[in-house]
């Protein structure tokens, strides 16, 4: 059996000039007190990408919901 080694990756985005956390995905803090989202990679995925649906109103038009 292998061994995986597992690592964690603090993120974040910059809204209008300020750091923001997402409130949709896993948050932790860091070693200062800080509240990060967080991505731990090794054999399994701790984050999985929400997929939002199409729906088709016209040609070549969609709405998102």
């Amino acid at each position: 059996m292998a061994m995986f080694n597992w690592f964690r990756y603090y993120y974040k985005y910059i809204i209008n000039g300020q750091w923001r956390h997402s409130t949709a995905s896993p948050t932790e803090r860091d070693e200062r007190g800080n509240l990060n989202n967080v991505a731990v990679v090794g054999d399994i995925a701790s984050v999985r990408p929400s997929i939002k649906q199409q729906k088709k109103v016209g040609p070549l038009h969609y709405l998102f919901y």
